[in-house]
Formats: C-alpha cells, structure tokens, sequence
C-alpha cells in the first residue's frame, strides 16, 4: 500500500472512531441509561394471622441497581392501617387489623427517585381462633418444615374442619398436595383459596403448575394470562411473557423460576427462606 492510500485508510478510521465517540457521548448527554426497577429479595411479616384489632410487625428490605434513593409505601386492605416505624426506617411498619375477621392484604410499593418501582404483597388472616385450631395448625406447620406432607395434610385438614373459613392453610395443605403430585386436590385448594383471597396473584402460578403437572396445558396458559392481567411483579411478568409459546418443559421451569423469584411464594414452597 503506497503512502497515499495509508493516509487515506487511517483518515477513514479517525473518522469512524471520531463519529462513534460522537453519537456516545450525544446518547449519553441527551438520552440516559435506562433506569432499572427496584428489587424487594426480603418481605416478611412478624405473624400471617392475628386478631381483631391485633398489631403485627412488617419488615422488608430493598435495593436498586443504579444506587437510587427508595421510598417505601404501605398499603393495607379492608380498613387495616399500616405505617412505617419512623423516618430513619421506612422498610419497617407496624399493622394494625381491622376489626372484622377475614382475610385481607398488605402491599409494598417501593419506588425510586426515576420513576421505577416494584410490588410485593403479603396476606393476613384476621381470625379469633379456638385453642384446638391453633394446636392443629402448630402441627402442621411443623410437620410442613419437615417436608412430611402426609402429616401436614392431615393436620392442615383438622384445622379446617374445625374452622371451615380459614385461608392460610387452604394454600399450604395445597402445596402440600402438589408436592405429592396429587393434583387434582391440590387445584381445589387453589381455587378455594382465591375465591377467599383473589387478589393474591401468586396463587395463580401454583395453579398453573398444577394444571401443567396434570396435563392440562391450556388452564395453565390461561391461569398464567390472569396472573399477567392482575399482577405488578415485573421479574415475573417479564419471565412469564412468552409462556404460551414456550415448550411443556419451558413452561415447567419458567414457573420455577417465576414462582422462586416471589417472595411471597417463597413464603409456600421454600417455608424457610420465606420466614415461615
């Protein structure tokens, strides 16, 4: 290459380089880095169930990848009232219930300071309870930790033969009974569950599994489309987005990973990293 075409090339490459540092620097200056929505990896309540008028203590932790400052907001359904501990802890809250028994939610909405925001909910069971149900319950519960299924059906089935209006272990007993690939009842437990509670929108992922466990494909499909109607968890939205395309064993392991990504689902499947 004679010196004429050299001067030539590496003009062209100055150029190139020169243009490129240009529209950098121009996308940087006019249109900034995309904002990323915050993360709630700690959401959990001192107790799920409580009297009347009973107070509870609620705790979440949050953090946003760009180092924005978050603003905690609490909400609480059915004329419950919640609010943060003090300005220095806003992650913290006392709940108050309401005094009419039923099952109500508490939401989190954590936003930052470039218009992201995520949501996470957690249920309370407003309930005054007799002395044998709440025994049953303790059982269950442990024999739930202990991943004996058998025995925390059974005991979750005492206690809502004692007190047919009770939620929680409606949800548990039907996790319980997916665990042990019995479908059909773990699916009656869900919709049970959500004509309680309909609001709760993980439920809806826990019965898609179901439905896909047992073969029912398009259930499933259209449980998932629910839960993406009603629901504000962007991770699992954004995992869930394609679901009807995806492959059996797809959708199998996006539902795992969807439900693993809730915190208010980890509080069922994983009962220890939960904070059951």
């Amino acid at each position: 290459m004679n010196r004429r075409w050299y001067i030539v090339v590496i003009s062209i490459i100055v150029m190139v380089v020169g243009a490129i540092g240009s529209v950098v620097y121009l996308a940087d200056k006019f249109w900034p880095s995309l904002n990323h929505n915050p993360h709630i990896p700690y959401f959990r309540l001192s107790a799920t169930q409580v009297r009347p008028n009973g107070e509870i203590e609620v705790e979440a932790l949050a953090y946003d990848e760009d180092g924005d400052q978050l603003d905690y907001v609490w909400e609480a359904s059915g004329g419950a009232r919640i609010v943060s501990i003090s300005e220095e802890q806003p992650n913290r809250a006392i709940y108050t219930a309401p005094p009419q028994v039923g099952n109500y939610l508490i939401t989190l909405w954590v936003k930052d300071t470039n218009g992201g925001q995520a949501q996470d909910k957690r249920f309370v069971e407003v309930k005054i309870k007799a002395p044998e149900v709440v025994e049953a319950e303790s059982k269950a519960f442990e024999a739930y930790r202990a991943n004996d299924w058998a025995s925390a059906i059974d005991f979750f089935s005492e206690s809502l033969q004692k007190d047919p209006t009770l939620y929680t272990p409606l949800i548990f007993r039907g996790n319980a009974y997916l665990e042990k690939k019995e479908y059909f009842l773990a699916l009656k437990d869900f919709s049970d569950a959500l004509e309680l509670l309909p609001e709760n929108d993980g439920i809806y992922l826990l019965s898609a599994k179901a439905y896909l466990l047992s073969d029912q494909p398009q259930k499933a499909i259209s449980d998932v489309d629910q839960f993406l109607f009603i629901s504000e968890d962007m991770t699992a939205r954004s995992l869930l987005a394609d679901f009807a395309g995806f492959s059996r064993d797809e959708q199998l392991l996006t539902l795992d990973y969807a439900i693993g990504s809730m915190p208010s689902l980890l509080f069922i499947v994983a009962p220890y990293q939960g904070g059951l």
